[in-house]
């Protein structure tokens, strides 16, 4: 999976899901926590659906993690976790 790809697609739940419109003021970059977007409720949504779209278990080191509160740090980290997990399965 293609990391723009896993960041349109979690723009996407954010707007169907939490009404987040995404354009000048908001970007992949913009902390959701500080803009007041996302609240714990709404977090263990999100997290439910990257750990569905991505097929994997999130650690609570990830979710915890300040990467996890932004459209592109989740993105990349799910990516990374799954570049991880693909080189282990070959190894």
């Amino acid at each position: 999976m293609h990391i723009a790809d896993l960041e349109q697609k979690i723009k996407s739940f954010l707007a169907e899901r939490l009404f987040i419109e995404f354009g000048e003021d908001v970007d992949e970059h913009s902390d959701l926590f500080q803009l007041g977007l996302i609240d714990s409720q709404a977090y263990m949504e999100l997290i439910r659906f990257v750990e569905s779209e991505s097929k994997s278990k999130l650690t609570d080191e990830q979710i915890l993690s300040n990467v996890f509160v932004s459209v592109s740090g989740i993105a990349s980290l799910i990516c990374d976790t799954l570049n991880r997990d693909r080189s282990a399965d070959q190894s």
